[in-house]
């Protein structure tokens, strides 16, 4: 968000040095995005050939979504730190609007594995949608506090929602399992990132910006609560995923793609592992 570097939003180009030097902390959020897009929503999926097709591409959708949504957040505060310009910052902010559209959804249609089953227009509906927050946005956009109220929102009721299917103890001794191996501490690191080094840094950087400045150097505080917001964002990603997963009746485990990229990626249906016993792995299918 621009307010929390207490840059100056113009509708003229600008050049300052800080923003110059900053603008590339959005190249990690931006090709983390672009990654996931490219890989990470196969990856998924691949496991679950039981799982129905429709039931599949549901998945694959709602993650494209998140996942194109954080490539254009990195683009957005790409353009934003260079140029400071109104239209950057919307770039920049709508997007943060946008993911919340995509993991929402998800939350609130676990119990159907393809909600296009009795809602066939809901996937026009959520695409159609990416204009209608742009829409929105501008037309607040001169009142911060709308995108703070909407944005701030939402994220409370994605991580109530996400801490009910967190804590919720299974039957099934293999959901179980992976809601405590798999979701929780997901849940907890995502929490642990967004809130503690995204939310928290991002209010210090707001309130006392000029004293961290005098005392710990210029922008000390800024890489810190992008990386926390990106970190925080991406692995809630991750967490939504497996418990949509669970919900599809499917294990969920947390993988590494090229060792330092985790993620999470569906297995085994549920009854087969709980006939086999909670420690063993069958094959899907």
């Amino acid at each position: 968000g621009v307010g929390a570097a207490n840059l100056t939003i113009t509708n003229s180009p600008s050049s300052t040095t800080t923003t110059t030097t900053i603008h590339k902390l959005a190249l990690p959020m931006m090709a983390l995005g672009l990654y996931a897009l490219n890989k990470l929503v196969l990856l998924h999926i691949i496991d679950a050939v039981s799982l129905s097709m429709g039931a599949r591409l549901w998945i694959a959708y709602m993650t494209i979504g998140m996942y194109a949504s954080l490539m254009f957040i990195g683009m957005g505060s790409f353009a934003l730190h260079m140029t400071l310009l109104a239209y950057a910052q919307a770039a920049d902010e709508a997007p943060m609007l946008l993911m919340n559209v995509f993991m929402l959804t998800t939350l609130y249609t676990l119990d159907e594995p393809d909600p296009l089953v009795k809602r066939p227009w809901l996937l026009k509906f959520l695409f159609l949608s990416a204009g209608g927050v742009g829409v929105f946005y501008l037309c607040f956009q001169h009142i911060y506090a709308v995108f703070l109220l909407t944005y701030g929102g939402t994220v409370v009721i994605i991580v109530l929602k996400t801490a009910a299917e967190a804590t919720r103890t299974r039957v099934s001794a293999a959901a179980e399992r992976v809601r405590a191996e798999v979701i929780k501490p997901l849940f907890a690191y995502a929490v642990a990132a967004y809130v503690l080094c995204g939310f928290t840094v991002w209010l210090l950087d707001m309130v006392y910006c000029e004293a961290a400045t005098r005392i710990l150097g210029p922008m000390f505080l800024h890489p810190i609560w992008h990386m926390g917001a990106m970190i925080g964002t991406y692995l809630a990603i991750q967490c939504i995923a497996a418990i949509k997963t669970l919900a599809n009746g499917h294990t969920a485990t947390i993988e590494w793609d090229i060792g330092v990229i985790p993620y999470t990626r569906a297995g085994a249906r549920l009854d087969e592992v709980d006939k086999v016993g909670v420690g063993a792995r069958p094959v899907d299918g």
